[in-house]
């Protein structure tokens, strides 16, 4: 389950990297996750 959560957010960010570090706020089905604003991205 946990992969799997990784995974489908993995799709919504550039290049299907993950950032190390994003918001874990409630979201509705299809919406991407959000962005943690001081996070570094790959």
């Amino acid at each position: 389950m946990l992969i799997e959560g990784l995974f489908n957010a993995a799709i919504h960010f550039d290049l299907h990297r993950l950032p190390e570090l994003f918001c874990g706020f409630d979201r509705k089905p299809g919406q991407a996750p959000a962005h943690y604003p001081s996070a570094c991205a790959p």
